[in-house]
């Protein structure tokens, strides 16, 4: 949904942050919670930043706190070529776990390969 995730720079500090909020952060100047703003890496675009926190909030959620993910699990991510399975793939890896996914197309399937370096066979169509 539009708006829910922002990037920019704090007024008090000039810090850069990326963030959710909801429903405004489509504007010029917003205000949030602290608990939802994280400062962005040296080495992101702002641009980058903005299209972090929901993909990556949602994906944490689903896998570590209620799928309570622990290191070198078996881990099935199906639509791993969209934003949520990148951020998914992300956070598996991390873990050093077993990954398999599935992909829509050859495209996505050796942009996950290239990419991600998943194994062929470890990719199914969906």
């Amino acid at each position: 949904m539009i708006g829910l995730e922002f990037a920019g720079r704090r007024n008090d500090t000039g810090e850069r942050i990326m963030g959710m909020i909801p429903f405004k952060g489509i504007a010029t100047k917003i205000r949030t919670f602290e608990r939802f703003v994280w400062p962005v890496p040296n080495e992101w675009s702002l641009q980058d930043a903005a299209t972090v926190p929901i993909v990556y909030t949602t994906a944490y959620y689903s896998l570590v706190i209620r799928g309570q993910l622990k290191p070198e699990d078996t881990v099935l991510i199906h639509s791993a070529a969209g934003g949520v399975g990148q951020a998914a793939l992300n956070i598996c890896q991390h873990y050093r776990c077993r990954i398999f996914v599935t992909v829509g197309n050859d495209i996505k399937r050796q942009f996950l390969m290239e990419k991600f370096n998943i194994a062929d066979d470890h990719i199914f169509s969906s």
